[in-house]
Formats: structure tokens, sequence, C-alpha cells
């Protein structure tokens, strides 16, 4: 099964993985350094050599690609969690259309700035 956290601070994300999926072969950010395509591509090639893997990431293509995979018929499951500012952790399932059931909205959009 792949899982994809992600968080708000690097050190929460780690943390959680340290503690919940050291069994797990994880991959840590694969969108550091690289153009969104490409992170996309290091994904697809990570998920064809390891089905039971860990991506931590904070980028929305990744997530997005996950659920794509999860539509082609590609992956079974995924799980994806996200760790709040507060500490607080939500889960939620890619369906079957590869969208997140139960994932908080906003998560990747920022806060209005204000003048």
């Amino acid at each position: 099964m792949i899982k994809v956290i992600t968080g708000y601070t690097q050190k929460s994300i780690m943390d959680y993985v340290l503690i919940n999926c050291s069994n797990n072969y994880c991959v840590e950010f694969p969108e550091e350094c690289r153009h969104p395509k490409y992170s996309c591509k290091l994904v697809d090639d990570i998920i064809d050599i390891h089905k039971d893997v860990v991506i931590v990431t904070m980028a929305e293509c990744i997530v997005n690609r996950i659920g794509y995979l999860i539509y082609k018929g590609m992956i079974d499951k995924a799980v994806f969690i996200q760790i709040e500012e507060d500490g607080s952790i939500n889960t939620g399932e890619y369906n079957e259309e590869g969208f997140v059931k139960g994932w908080k909205i906003g998560f990747f959009t920022p806060d209005r700035i204000s003048k």
C-alpha cells in the first residue's frame, strides 16, 4: 500500500514517519530540486519498484499523481495522512476516481494576504 504523508513542518512529518512507518521504504520530498513533471516521473518509477512505500511530500502535483495512478488502475490503494499545524492528524483514502476522501480542503491554498 502507498502512504502519502504531508504536513506543515518537516519535523512533525518525520516524527510521524519514524514512529509509525519504520518498516516501510520511505521517500522523503521527491519534489526537491525537480520540476513537477520530473517529480511525478520519479514517483512513478518508485512505485514501479516498491508497492509498499511511504511518500513524504508537500507537493500538490505528487498528491494528484497518486490519485491519477489509482484512477488508471496502476495502484490498488493509497492512504493520505495530513499532519496539521497543531500536530493533529487527519487521514483519508483515495477513492477509485483518485480523489482523497476525508481530506481537509485548503491545505495547498495560501492564506489571504491583507494589505
